[in-house]
């Protein structure tokens, strides 16, 4: 699941923010 040049870069963009958001909010809420 990590690292692969199979899957499409624009998707990967996609998943990567996505996670990179989430991340953010459990942060968010857990450091405040």
């Amino acid at each position: 699941m990590l690292g692969g040049d199979w899957t499409d870069g624009t998707m990967t963009d996609f998943k990567w923010r996505h996670f990179q958001g989430d991340v953010i909010l459990w942060a968010v809420r857990w450091y405040t």
